[in-house]
């Protein structure tokens, strides 16, 4: 996922916004970011003269946590230092119940990673589920994510990597604004 994030100065009132404001696109910036000046420009708000940087390609770090069949009771998965602990019933907080196969075991652990409340984890990382594949996304953007952490010590478990990876720093593009 990429997200976009403008940040914009204002000190103008929105009817001095149709005198002042003139977006050009800076050098070669892409047919998005002339859209997003286009919008800025309808929209007005007193956006003061000087540049509107729009950043672009920020994306979140992931990793992926591989069930092939039944972890052991006891075994662990850790997700950014926080344990997960494989329980052949009655988890609780940071543990998640065996299921009756990959799926329902990445499926299980998923759900107790979500229900974290754990600080490392609680608002750090979700992680979502499909067949027997558990994908770990950072909750934030930027190249900081790639040191979130991941291990296993768990029969019929495999983790993508010792950290998420992919998580980008932003390109800014800057668009002349005003006379």
């Amino acid at each position: 996922m990429s997200l976009i994030r403008i940040s914009v100065d204002v000190n103008e009132s929105a009817a001095s916004v149709s005198n002042i404001l003139q977006l050009r696109g800076g050098g070669d910036a892409p047919r998005e970011i002339q859209s997003v000046a286009a919008l800025l420009s309808s929209i007005g708000g007193g956006i003061r003269p000087g540049n509107v940087k729009v950043a672009v390609g920020v994306t979140k770090a992931t990793g992926t946590i591989t069930f092939t069949g039944n972890p052991v009771a006891a075994e662990t998965v850790t997700v950014n230092g926080v344990v997960f602990t494989a329980r052949a019933s009655g988890a609780v907080a940071d543990e998640f119940n065996i299921g009756s196969g990959a799926s329902a075991n990445a499926a299980a652990l998923a759900a107790a990673i979500n229900a974290s409340v754990t600080a490392g984890v609680l608002g750090v990382v979700v992680a979502s589920v499909s067949a027997g594949v558990i994908t770990i996304t950072s909750t934030s953007s930027g190249s900081v994510a790639n040191s979130i952490t991941l291990a296993e010590s768990m029969t019929n478990v495999a983790v993508s990597g010792t950290n998420l990876t992919g998580g980008t720093d932003v390109a800014e593009v800057s668009l002349s604004v005003g006379k």
